[in-house]
C-alpha cells in the first residue's frame, strides 16, 4: 500500500513536523504505549484508515446485505471494533475527528453497543 510506504511515511512524518503538525491521538498513544517509532506509528495509523474507510463503504451498503449475512457482518465488526487491541483503540480516537462518514459512526457504535 503506497501510503504506507517507508519513503513516504518518513517525508510525511520530516515535513509534518517542520510545519508544526501535531501527532493524531492514536499516534501517539501507540507511540507512547508501544514504543515504536513515529515512522511505525503513522504506518499503523494509515493502515487503520484505509481498513476503516474501505469497511465504511461497506457499511453504508449494509442495509442490502440480506439478515443472515448482515448478522455474520456485523458479529465481525464487533469482533474486530469491540475488543481490545489496535482496532478498538484507532476507532476510538478516530471516529470523533471528523474523518469518518457519521452514518458508518452511527452504524458502527450501534452494532457495537449490541450484546454479540
Amino acid at each position: 500500500h503506497a501510503a504506507a510506504s517507508p519513503d513516504l511515511v518518513a517525508k510525511y512524518a520530516q515535513v509534518h513536523s517542520a510545519l508544526g503538525g501535531e501527532s493524531h491521538p492514536f499516534v501517539t498513544e501507540v507511540m507512547e504505549k508501544s514504543g515504536v517509532s513515529l515512522e511505525d506509528a503513522l504506518r499503523l495509523f494509515f493502515w487503520q484508515m484505509a481498513w476503516l474507510q474501505y469497511r465504511g463503504h461497506l457499511i453504508q451498503h449494509a442495509h442490502e446485505i440480506p439478515p443472515n449475512e448482515r448478522a455474520a457482518f456485523e458479529a465481525t465488526m464487533r469482533n474486530i471494533y469491540g475488543r481490545p487491541g489496535i482496532w478498538q483503540r484507532f476507532y476510538a480516537t478516530f471516529k470523533g475527528g471528523g474523518g469518518v462518514n457519521a452514518d458508518v459512526v452511527r452504524y458502527l457504535d450501534e452494532v457495537l453497543a449490541r450484546p454479540g
